[in-house]
């Protein structure tokens, strides 16, 4: 599991990355011109959705990171048993085993 903790903390690096250019962005004031500020307010409101999806997934991979510390990694939050190699391998900061995640939605 050491090349997901790995993976984890790669994972997290790039997320906190995103973050900060996209709080950089909205730092940047707006254009004067109506055209150009119309444009840039679109592209703030997706800078807005993508910054709030990176931040669900950074808030998910750090509580992965977590549980991987305290030895709780690959074990399902909810019924304790473990989550499968191919569940952890395509989705490293789940919490939730197979049955679970179908009961959760996630």
């Amino acid at each position: 599991m050491t090349n997901h903790l790995q993976e984890l903390q790669d994972r997290r690096v790039k997320l906190e990355q995103r973050l900060a250019r996209i709080v950089e962005s909205h730092r940047q004031p707006l254009s004067k011109d109506s055209e150009e500020r119309a444009q840039e307010e679109e592209n703030e409101e997706v800078l807005d959705s993508l910054g709030n999806c990176s931040l669900d997934e950074l808030l998910r991979v750090r509580k992965a990171i977590q549980r991987y510390q305290i030895g709780e990694y690959g074990i399902c939050t909810q019924c304790k048993n473990p989550i499968s190699a191919e569940r952890l391998q395509a989705m490293p900061e789940t919490e939730f085993c197979i049955e679970c995640a179908k009961s959760f939605g996630d």
